[in-house]
């Protein structure tokens, strides 16, 4: 999963959580959810400027001490372990759907697409209540 696509979900679980502890633990598990969804990565030198662009975007929005910025740090926190792996062959991945269990590989990136404007609709909604 785009790693960008990962800080939006968190996000969006954190904005419906009160505290950004548990928003934190929300972001990293539906990390292992969307690792399952079938989905094409993109290379390391889009996905950081990508992330870091998302998470950004997020704080400035939503706060730096809000449950979806948590939310979102939780969910990207896991990745973190494919740039050390990136750059260190032989560091050993840990996290479980980064050592095997992991969703199908596909070219098409529509599906993340789809899914980033579901969860910007909900984030947009929820801003507007």
């Amino acid at each position: 999963m785009i790693c960008g696509v990962h800080a939006i979900i968190g996000a969006v679980l954190g904005k419906s959580l009160k505290k950004k502890e548990q928003a934190f633990l929300a972001g990293v598990a539906s990390h292992v959810i969307a690792d399952f969804i079938p989905h094409k990565d993109l290379t390391p030198e889009s996905e950081v400027p990508l992330v870091f662009a998302t998470l950004a975007l997020i704080g400035i929005g939503e706060g730096w001490k809000s449950p979806a910025f948590w939310g979102a740090i939780g969910a990207t926190l896991p990745d973190l372990e494919n740039a050390v792996s990136y750059l260190r062959k032989d560091y050993r991945c840990i996290f479980p759907t980064h050592t095997g269990r992991h969703g199908r590989k596909v070219e098409e990136v529509m599906s993340q697409v789809g899914i980033v404007m579901i969860c910007l609709a909900v984030l947009m909604n929820a801003k507007n209540r």
